[in-house]
């Protein structure tokens, strides 16, 4: 008797950490599929006359585990995103160090500036617009 007893209590909480895990790997903030792929900056705001003055800086890739690769003309970076909705997170930026041209590198500090307070996300077509609060951050275009 007692061994059946432990038997059903053994399968009772099989079942019961099958269906929390389940839930929380399925859960409904996975990366919505128009914001998967690969995204190019076209402004930052406020907007500064001399940023993107090279057609390739600012370059990011979101993929569907939540990994986010990019390159700002520079150097390569990578971090992963959090989603929740209509809230995007960005985790710690890691990337290289490599030293380049002033007009690079004002690029790349807008980039990793822009992830590290990105609250909001909003996507209209092919363009995705990062904000923190309400304030708008860069608009990037699907590429």
């Amino acid at each position: 008797m007692k061994i059946t007893t432990i038997k059903w209590v053994l399968l009772v909480s099989v079942l019961a950490c099958s269906v929390f895990f389940s839930y929380r790997w399925n859960r409904s903030d996975a990366v919505p599929k128009h914001l998967i792929g690969n995204w190019s900056f076209i402004a930052f705001y406020p907007k500064k006359s001399d940023t993107l003055v090279f057609k390739k800086a600012g370059l990011l890739s979101i993929d569907a585990d939540k990994m986010v690769v990019g390159f700002t003309g520079c150097n390569k970076f990578r971090t992963e995103c959090s989603i929740h909705g209509d809230s995007l997170f960005f985790g710690t930026i890691l990337s290289g160090r490599k030293f380049c041209n002033r007009a690079y590198m004002d690029v790349e500090d807008r980039v990793k500036q822009t992830l590290q307070n990105t609250t909001i996300y909003k996507v209209s077509d092919s363009t995705l617009i990062l904000y923190q609060g309400k304030t708008k951050l860069a608009a990037l275009q699907k590429i």
